[in-house]
């Protein structure tokens, strides 16, 4: 029998559900642990800080784990050790490791598009500091989009026409100083000066991690898409009101709905997009300009699941093409059977 240990964070919390009684409380992890036992595996949950790395034998056992978007990113940094820790001892971490890192991290994210080749139509540029940005800032055809690394719903995303406003927002998003911060590092510039009476560079005060991507003209929506594994979620999100962005508007339509009408090609794009991660579930951003089909941003775990809660239907690729079921299942069934079917794969590669 599998082995599966369930960890969840210090609010006792696992993944994101959307709607979810009482609020941000996410799965109902009672029934996710019965169904992942109906399925054949001895599960377990567990806090993060339970694992015990002297006592626990978790060589060959499956873990999956939430992650979370704590301002700060404090506790998500505490996450990752553990996760490390899992994995030193042998467990078998579900999603991989670099999912969860790219979580709430888009520059990350990035350096996954690129080693994975997909969505290679959206350019990127990644940096972590001020000086860095200036350096290539005549290089950009503008209009760009320059993105915060974390965020959500837009938060952080920022169209820019030329070279000046590109430094003026981005001042804004590498901003890592408040009033004590700047007078400590002048305090300790000052203090060398004094000491040494020789010249030093301060640190920058702008160097939080940034990326900048070419603008797609044209689009007035995005197609968010989770895929659990071989079941396929969409909705149409549309523009904000005189904006560029999607993420966050509000304004959402569904197969049943007449302004709906899905493009073609779409689920093929997205079944391209999940093959290539290799992973059990994921949400997907996407946009299409009547040409082409960009890839904007993934997320493998932990992701907002109103597409799943809003749709109660999904598509599914079979020997006909795709087809639409009505079926109206619940995302801890949808979630474990993503799992379980992942795992199935893993072990029929040994």
């Amino acid at each position: 029998m599998n082995k599966l240990i369930i960890l969840v964070d210090y609010l006792d919390r696992f993944q994101t559900k959307v709607p979810a009684l009482p609020y941000r409380s996410g799965f109902d992890k009672v029934l996710l642990k019965n169904i992942f036992e109906n399925l054949g595996y001895s599960a377990e949950i567990k806090n993060f800080s339970q694992i015990d790395f002297k006592k626990d034998d978790l060589k060959g056992c499956f873990v999956i784990y939430t992650s979370i978007e704590d301002p700060g990113q404090f506790y998500k940094d505490f996450i990752e050790d553990i996760l490390w820790g899992v994995q030193l001892m042998g467990g078998i971490l579900i999603p991989r490791l670099e999912i969860f890192r790219a979580h709430h991290n888009k520059v990350f994210m990035e350096l996954l598009r690129s080693v994975n080749g997909i969505g290679d139509n959206i350019r990127s540029w990644l940096f972590g500091s001020l000086s860095e940005l200036k350096e290539q800032s005549d290089s950009f055809t503008y209009p760009v989009i320059i993105k915060s690394s974390a965020g959500s719903g837009s938060i952080g995303v920022i169209k820019v026409e030329n070279k000046n406003d590109l430094i003026k927002h981005a001042k804004k998003l590498l901003n890592t100083h408040g009033y004590r911060a700047i007078l400590h590092e002048y305090g300790l510039l000052i203090k060398r000066l004094y000491q040494t009476k020789r010249k030093f560079k301060t640190e920058s005060l702008y160097r939080k991690k940034i990326i900048v991507q070419n603008y797609v003209s044209g689009i007035d929506n995005d197609w968010k898409i989770l895929i659990f594994w071989d079941k396929y979620y969409i909705l149409k999100r549309m523009n904000r009101k005189d904006d560029f962005r999607a993420s966050g508007s509000g304004i959402f339509y569904f197969h049943k709905d007449k302004e709906f009408s899905m493009p073609p090609g779409l689920l093929d794009y997205a079944r391209s997009v999940f093959d290539a991660l290799d992973i059990p579930n994921v949400s997907l951003d996407v946009v299409y300009d009547n040409n082409s089909y960009f890839l904007v941003e993934f997320q493998g775990i932990s992701f907002g699941t109103i597409a799943h809660s809003k749709a109660k239907s999904y598509y599914m690729y079979s020997n006909e093409g795709w087809v639409l079921k009505d079926e109206n299942l619940s995302l801890e069934d949808v979630y474990a059977q993503s799992i379980h079917q992942y795992i199935s794969k893993i072990q029929d590669n040994y």
